[in-house]
Formats: C-alpha cells, structure tokens, sequence
C-alpha cells in the first residue's frame, strides 16, 4: 500500500510541475503577444496581463524554491 501512495504522490508532483510549466508558458505568451501587438487596442491589455503573469510565475518557479530550501 505504501507503494501505492508512493506512486500517487509522485504522479501530483509531476503534475503540478506541468501545471507551473503551462502558467509560465502563457505568461510568456501573453506577454511577446502584448509587445507585438501594442498598438492594438487589446495589446495593451495583453502587455499587462502578461506582465503580471511572468511576475507571478517567476515567483513560483524561483523565490518559492528558495524559501522552502530554509
């Protein structure tokens, strides 16, 4: 049984780094999106956006690491 939750586990690991990896991806999306698209009216929404988003996966993908290393 130990096995088995062993397996769970690792399986939920694995999938909240794809879910860290997909936040990362869009943000960067959204934000080149924003940059490309500027003039637009919605790019402007986009850079913003993508802005925050990129901020956010930075925080997830570098600081929270480091903090759960102390």
């Amino acid at each position: 049984m130990a096995r088995n939750k062993s397996k769970i586990a690792t399986f939920f690991k694995n999938c909240s780094l794809l879910l860290r990896c997909i936040i990362s991806l869009a943000s960067f999306v959204a934000l080149w999106t924003g940059i490309v698209l500027y003039n637009a009216s919605f790019g402007i929404y986009l850079l913003v956006i993508g802005a925050a988003a990129t901020v956010f996966s930075l925080v997830i993908n570098i600081i929270m690491p480091i903090i759960k290393l102390k």
